[in-house]
């Protein structure tokens, strides 16, 4: 902010890709203010600048600012070449920037419009893919950084946000063990996965394998690691057990005329589950309720459904809080076997 723009003749003797040249080079901002008139319209010119700069954001908001001034106002929000300016401003803006906030919510308008209008199209045609991407194929062709950046945003949002527990979790939940993994090759199963969901999004992360950079990170981080998450899962099993029955005693949701703790110790006899909770055969048998309620029927026979949902499933806290004890289940399941 602040700066002073200064249009130059001088600058009309060297060509676009000269002047940059010459920014990547000394990293002189007053290069840019020497421009002609043509390069501050010129949408290729004002993205490599940004990109050059990117560690000033101050200076690339105003960079930034000043070409979107020539896009007409009634077409801004739909205009291609702002969308492809948020989206990089977005990406440089530090955490913490007066302007942060703005820009968050900003791409989190776009996206949410791409959103609705994948809902408004997959209503009208049949052959639209799961999460939309082909629209994006059709609607932005060409336009590089945009794809590049909802395909990213996508991937994030199916392994990271639309589903209850972490991506860790969720690959442990529907893989068998990274030996597979690593026969198959991350990329490869990221890839094959994707084609499960969105076929127009797989194909365009085949041609545009960075785009996995940091998942398959993530996933090797995880393969690296698989046996210590087994070896801890009957810790965070029981836990998730025990806070299951907590919230419900605490709200009394079978009822308050039986001790809760009580009756899951009985279950957990029943399952010969004693030894993973910590809890002695012989008190648990010893202390057994000899009248048996309704309330405590319904609960013992639930928590038998929690328990093998929780070992077997290995559903979330979340999972079980969205669980229909009757029937349905909650969230669907992400990944393919």
């Amino acid at each position: 902010m602040g700066y002073v723009i200064v249009y130059n003749q001088r600058s009309d003797t060297m060509d676009m890709n000269q002047i940059l040249d010459e920014m990547r080079r000394t990293k002189n901002k007053n290069l840019y203010y020497e421009c002609s008139l043509e390069l501050y319209c010129n949408f290729d010119f004002i993205t490599e600048v940004i990109n050059i700069f990117c560690d000033d954001f101050d200076f690339i908001d105003e960079v930034a600012e000043s070409y979107v001034k020539h896009i007409p106002t009634e077409d801004i929000n739909s205009n291609p070449e702002y969308i492809e300016l948020c989206m990089l401003l977005g990406q440089y803006v530090p955490e913490g920037h007066p302007y942060y906030e703005f820009y968050t919510n900003r791409l989190n308008g776009i996206y949410s419009i791409f959103l609705l209008h994948v809902m408004m199209v997959k209503d009208q045609f049949d052959d639209v893919s799961e999460l939309g991407f082909s629209i994006l194929m059709d609607d932005y062709k060409g336009r590089k950084n945009i794809l590049d950046y909802f395909a990213k945003r996508l991937m994030d949002e199916l392994y990271h946000k639309n589903h209850c527990g972490t991506f860790e979790d969720l690959i442990h939940k529907h893989c068998d063990s990274p030996e597979n993994i690593y026969a198959e090759g991350l990329e490869a199963f990221f890839i094959r996965n994707l084609y499960g969901v969105d076929e127009s999004l797989s194909y365009y992360v085949f041609d545009h394998p960075h785009l996995l950079s940091s998942l398959i990170d993530e996933l090797d981080e995880i393969c690296e690691c698989w046996y210590d998450y087994e070896d801890n899962l009957s810790y965070r099993c029981v836990e998730i057990v025990r806070e299951w029955v907590s919230k419900k005693e605490k709200d009394s949701t079978y009822g308050n005329d039986f001790d809760y703790q009580q009756a899951m110790n009985e279950v957990l006899l029943s399952m010969n589950f004693c030894e993973m909770f910590g809890l002695n055969r012989r008190e648990v048998y010893a202390n057994q309720s000899k009248i048996l309620s309704f309330g405590s029927a319904r609960f013992k026979k639930d928590l038998k459904v929690v328990i093998n949902k929780v070992l077997m499933e290995r559903m979330t806290m979340t999972e079980l809080d969205n669980l229909d004890l009757d029937g349905e289940e909650g969230p669907k399941k992400v990944l393919k076997p």
